[in-house]
């Protein structure tokens, strides 16, 4: 997608969010040049996950106040020019109720982007189709 949109730059302030086992971190951390010490990229998950070289990783729930702190803390104080998320919700194998819990997911980290997206800043998340997917 990156190649073909050009969503990473240089510099930028990208938070991964859902992001174990580190993957999409990895690949956004060479494109936007973070590097150990000079961290730009800051991954959160609830699961542990591996270090990346140019990846600050935060375990714990975006909706934590503690974890949102040390998100803005490692920023600098600054908002975030990009958020993503490949997240999904624990499935139960009823696609109604996977899609609803996925939106629910959907939904608190569009929550997450009021408190740490800037204006004008990008949200690139997966989406689970269903019923409530036009709403979302």
């Amino acid at each position: 997608m990156d190649e073909k949109q050009k969503f990473f730059r240089s510099g930028m302030y990208v938070i991964d969010v859902g992001a174990a086992p580190g993957g999409w971190s990895q690949v956004i951390a060479e494109r936007t040049g973070s590097t150990k010490g000079r961290e730009t990229v800051i991954s959160v998950d609830l699961l542990e996950m591996a270090p990346i070289d140019g990846v600050h990783f935060i375990q714990g729930d975006i909706e934590d106040e503690n974890v949102q702190e040390k998100i803005s803390k490692k920023l600098d104080y600054n908002l975030a020019d990009f958020v993503c998320s490949d997240a999904v919700p624990d499935f139960v194998g009823t696609r109604f109720v996977d899609h609803m819990k996925a939106v629910y997911l959907n939904n608190l980290i569009v929550d997450f982007c009021d408190k740490t997206l800037k204006p004008g800043g990008n949200l690139l998340m997966k989406i689970i189709m269903g019923p409530a997917e036009e709403r979302l």
